[in-house]
Order: structure tokens, then sequence, then C-alpha cells
């Protein structure tokens, strides 16, 4: 977990990502609304490394169910160079909507 947000507490929202099957990057986001967790993967940019990495580094949420997350990706242009790119997710509605 990289980052958690209270716009009104009790609802909390939290971002972050981790790693499964062989390596591979995962994002995602977690509600807590109502005394009740859920949680979204989200998906990764189209030109990203799944196994080089990605994460989310920090998040706003300036009123409840509107919150915006920042963090990096890999990823592979058509040079062949291997670098990072910003990542902006708008998470509207709480991240599991």
């Amino acid at each position: 977990m990289e980052s958690v947000a209270c716009a009104d507490a009790p609802s909390c929202d939290a971002i972050g990502d981790y790693y499964y099957a062989g390596n591979v990057t995962s994002l995602f986001a977690d509600t807590l609304a109502a005394g009740t967790l859920a949680s979204s993967q989200l998906p990764l940019p189209p030109d990203a490394l799944t196994g080089d990495g990605a994460e989310f580094s920090s998040m706003a949420c300036p009123a409840e169910g509107s919150c915006v997350a920042v963090g990096w990706y890999s990823h592979s242009p058509s040079s062949g160079v291997v670098s990072e790119q910003g990542i902006i997710e708008t998470l509207s509605g709480g991240p599991s909507s």
C-alpha cells in the first residue's frame, strides 16, 4: 500500500501495487465506505512492461469519491530503450466504481 486518503472519515481510499504470477506488476485501489471494503485492480497502460514495475506514489481525495493518484511505470518505446513514464489515475465515484 502506497497511499491512503480520507476525504470524509470514516470513508477512505487507498492505492498500491503488488507482484504476482512470475513478477507481474498490478496496481490496485481500495475503498472503505460504510464499513465495507471494496478492492479494484487497475489496468496498466498498454505500453507498460508488466514485469519491470509500476507503482503509485501518492493520492489526494479533495472530496469523497473523487481521488487522483500519481505514480510511474516502465515501458519500452519504439527505440527499445526502457524508461519510466508517469501515471495519473482519476478515481471518480471511488476506486471500485
